[in-house]
Formats: C-alpha cells, structure tokens, sequence
C-alpha cells in the first residue's frame, strides 16, 4: 500500500499524539508529577549534562521561549539547575 506524502505525514502526527497521550496516561498512573516535556528533556539531560540552553533547545525541537518557561518551571522543583557559563556570562549551562 502506498500513500501520499501528506498521508503519511498526517499518519505520523497521528502516532505522535497517540505516543504523547499513552506516555501522559502511564506518568500520571504512576503519580509522576512531570509532563510530558520535561521528561524529555530530563532524557536529554541524563545523555549528556551541561549543555547550553540553545543545545537543548535543538535537540528537543523547541522554540527558545517554550524552553525557557519550561526550564523556569523545572528549576522551580529542583529538576534542573542552570550555571552561568564562565566564558560567557549570558549563556547557561543546564544540568
């Protein structure tokens, strides 16, 4: 069977919402107090630590405003930490 690139496309996101919606049942079954976003980026962070809020934000597939209130939101209950970057005293290192 093949389909369209639209199709298809349509056919991803209908994965995508039904993985995001299955993974925010089990958090929340299991009383896990996080969203589904700052799993992910708790992920990332177990990957690697230290890396610049800009680095997150690619690798998530963020925009830099979503980021930041959700790292706010994060640091708030100790999740993450951020660090001023010596060399650079507007960037921030997430761990």
């Amino acid at each position: 069977m093949t389909c369209s690139v639209p199709e298809l496309f349509h056919q991803i996101l209908k994965v995508r919402a039904a993985f995001r919606s299955a993974m925010a049942k089990s958090l929340k079954a299991h009383d896990i107090d996080l969203s589904f976003e700052m799993l992910q980026i708790l992920h990332k962070l177990r990957q690697r630590q230290g890396v610049t809020q800009q680095a997150l934000a690619v690798s998530t597939v963020r925009d830099k405003a979503s980021l930041t209130s959700l790292l706010n939101n994060m640091e708030q209950r100790g999740l993450v930490e951020r660090r001023t970057l010596a060399e650079d005293g507007r960037s921030k290192l997430i761990f």
